[in-house]
């Protein structure tokens, strides 16, 4: 079983939050597959406001 790493001291680098967006504002990604037979289409929709996402 594998054990987490320990704490590093000192500064942690600040995370950076999330710009909010009005309700309904989509973001939209294209990712193209090819193989030697076909060529295959990844679309991925993410609501920004719910986070909520779809995959075709």
């Amino acid at each position: 079983m594998a054990s987490r790493p320990p704490d590093i001291e000192g500064d942690k680098p600040k995370r950076r939050l999330f710009k909010r967006f009005p309700l309904g504002f989509l973001h939209m990604q294209i990712a193209e597959v090819q193989t030697a037979e076909v060529k295959l289409y990844l679309f991925v929709g993410v609501d920004r406001a719910s986070k909520f996402a779809v995959t075709s």
